[in-house]
């Protein structure tokens, strides 16, 4: 019944059998990728390549309908929350497929949460998808729209398109500014003082599952989410 809740609220310490557990499972894991790790690389190659063409193509059209500010707040919501729910929704026929090619890349082994408990996972679905609905269309507008009001400085004009180095250089560089602020920021929510007011809700899952990615209390969005990529 209680498959993927947890029962404390209190932020406990890895014994060393677990630790020793998860870098048996990761090891094991990254020793499967084959084809996967491929067809990984693959598509990112394809993102990186394709996008700023496509970019560069419908660019124009959107400049001429909208202004640098719209641009801003209107494609960065698109994005982001496009490919969100695009990549749930894959990966959830992934889940319900049980395809053998897939299923080798599972760490647990333990029933999805739809599978243990069906109608719990009914409520703890509504629930998920409201808090995640709330997250993409509030909380990152409004934090889009005070970016333009303080003068982030945003380019959206054909002359100033960046070329591929330029693309590859600063997605080096805000990946580890990310890695860095995601971390220390994930790191101080674990806090025991801290844990069970915020980031408890974010660990009601303890199995992985694509949904519970950005499910998260409100601030923990704010402080560990939007701000380390913003």
């Amino acid at each position: 019944m209680e498959q993927f809740s947890i029962p404390s609220t209190a932020c406990s310490t890895p014994t060393t059998d677990s630790v020793e557990k998860i870098i048996k499972n990761d090891t094991i894991r990254y020793k499967r990728k084959g084809y996967g790790l491929i067809s990984a690389t693959l598509i990112a190659i394809s993102f990186f390549y394709l996008f700023p063409q496509l970019l560069k193509a419908i660019l124009p059209k959107l400049i001429a309908k909208w202004t640098v500010p719209q641009l801003y707040i209107m494609m960065s919501i698109f994005v982001h929350s496009v490919t969100t729910f695009l990549a749930n929704f894959v990966l959830y026929l992934i889940y319900t497929a049980k395809i053998e090619f897939f299923e080798r890349y599972r760490v647990l082994t333990n029933p999805w949460p739809w599978e243990s408990d069906p109608e719990k996972w009914k409520i703890v679905l509504k629930k998920t998808i409201k808090n995640n609905l709330f997250s993409h269309f509030v909380i990152i507008p409004t934090i889009l729209v005070l970016d333009t009001l303080v003068g982030v400085k945003i380019r959206f004009d054909m002359e100033s398109f960046p070329e591929y180095k330029e693309i590859l250089a600063q997605l080096i560089f805000f990946m580890i500014c990310e890695d860095f602020l995601f971390y220390w920021s994930h790191r101080a929510l674990h806090h025991p003082k801290i844990y069970p007011i915020i980031h408890k809700q974010h660990h009601e899952y303890n199995i992985t599952v694509s949904i519970a990615a950005e499910y998260s209390h409100p601030l923990e969005f704010v402080i560990a989410n939007v701000v380390s990529f913003d």
